[in-house]
């Protein structure tokens, strides 16, 4: 049986292997030259980094399982991170429950009450009652209006931008849970987990074991169209190249999807654009000297232009790199005129932002800066939209979606994409054993 998996990101890859190692012949298309999808890296120094920021949590199991599969476990780091909540025009530090009651924003009756809204949201077991709520309309009815509008509102806005106001509720408790698990049972403090080498080594590492198990890769490789043909699917490469196969696996977004792919019904194809998504732009500043002591302050403030502010080398000890890296995160649409600036014109305003925090930031300690933009980067989760998230299954007989998209309640990211991979091949070897049949 001849499968086409394309995309050599998280999902894709962990499909691939499940694939090849079930006996099928396996061919991984990836437009980039390299894999890992968002977790792609590049060199600062003599190091691999990710070109968007990264790190897993401790109940993230799919991250660790790959790992010792290809015998990479031993480089997995747990770290206790410093963070903080820059709010009031002040940064707060904002890393245990005791820098809650000590945050000057809020009167202490309201830090009681913001307290008890995290302490009831990571004891709820799941979310149901939550389903037809925004986060606005439950964060209001738990915590009040003074709460929301000095911690959440500013977070949401700078998180979905216009559509900050149709972001269900449920999305925003699985954050809050999710933020909470990184402190487990028996732990005092906070551990992220990070891959010593980057994450990226552990995606080169499944590409060359795919490769050992005679997986064919072809990487730098665009899809220009993917049709049904008979009793298989072809696809037609950007140069023109064609290859039919039995089974195809596409792991990117629904929507290119919908572009790539003529033979799709047009219900679906509205489905797949139906899903708004956000796009981001992510500054990479080497450095120096440090900041701040913080790994990763959250932005409270709608006057800045990035969301968050994450010093890797607070994380990960500067010799890594030779300096310190710092991360500047933006989400907004792939329509803004901001996500098509010039790259010199993008860091002079997250530098201008950079400044309000840092007012004796001093443009000499910035010894480079490169800045990354992807589309797809973050569903927006509005209330419906569990009715928007389409099947693995597509109407066009071989072909089958598996993508962030496609994740719920849980958020996307690394731990989840690799699930998502084993997941989808079960639905795929399911079909292919039907076809033997």
């Amino acid at each position: 049986m001849n499968v086409a998996v394309i995309g050599a990101g998280a999902t894709g890859l962990t499909a691939a292997l499940e694939l090849v190692k079930a006996g099928y012949a396996v061919t991984l298309f990836e437009s980039h030259p390299v894999p890992g999808g968002m977790a792609r890296t590049c060199m600062v120094g003599e190091e691999p980094l990710e070109i968007f920021y990264h790190h897993i949590f401790t109940s993230d199991s799919a991250v660790p399982e790959l790992a010792r599969e290809l015998e990479l476990e031993q480089n997995l780091r747990w770290m206790p991170p410093k963070n903080a909540l820059y709010a009031g025009k002040k940064l707060h530090p904002f890393t245990s429950p005791g820098d809650l009651l000590r945050f000057s924003e809020l009167s202490l009756l309201d830090r009681l009450r913001m307290g008890l809204f995290v302490l009831r949201t990571q004891k709820r077991s799941s979310y149901e009652g939550l389903e037809h709520l925004t986060a606005r309309e439950w964060v209001l009815r738990e915590t009040g209006p003074k709460i929301f509008a000095i911690c959440w509102e500013p977070l949401l806005h700078s998180k979905f931008g216009s559509s900050a106001g149709e972001v269900s509720a449920t999305w925003l408790w699985n954050k809050i849970k999710l933020r909470s698990s990184s402190r487990g049972k028996g732990q005092k403090e906070e551990l992220l987990g990070y891959l010593e080498g980057s994450f990226g080594t552990l995606y080169s590492r499944a590409l060359e074991e795919l490769q050992r198990r005679e997986g064919i890769t072809c990487m730098g490789t665009e899809i220009g169209e993917i049709r049904s043909q008979g009793k298989g699917v072809r696809i037609t490469t950007s140069r023109g190249h064609s290859a039919l196969f039995d089974k195809i696996l596409y792991t990117g977004s629904p929507r290119q999807l919908a572009d790539l792919c003529p033979d799709l019904s047009k219900e679906e194809k509205k489905r797949y654009r139906s899903i708004q998504s956000m796009a981001n732009l992510c500054l990479m500043l080497e450095m120096e000297k440090p900041l701040s002591e913080y790994y990763w302050i959250s932005i409270a403030d709608k006057g800045l232009p990035f969301v968050a502010v994450i010093e890797h080398t607070n994380l990960i000890p500067r010799e890594r790199y030779g300096c310190n890296v710092l991360y500047l995160s933006r989400y907004l649409s792939p329509e803004h005129s901001l996500f098509k600036a010039p790259d010199d014109e993008v860091r002079d305003l997250f530098l201008q932002g950079l400044e309000k925090i840092f007012p004796s930031w001093n443009p000499e300690n910035l010894r480079d800066f490169r800045l990354f933009r992807c589309t797809d980067t973050q569903p927006v989760v509005d209330r419906k939209y569990p009715e928007k998230i389409p099947p693995h299954r597509t109407s066009v007989s071989g072909l089958y979606l598996a993508c962030m998209d496609q994740i719920f309640p849980e958020d996307r990211g690394q731990n989840y994409a690799i699930a998502m991979g084993r997941k989808a091949l079960k639905i795929l070897d399911l079909d292919l054993k039907d076809r033997r049949a």
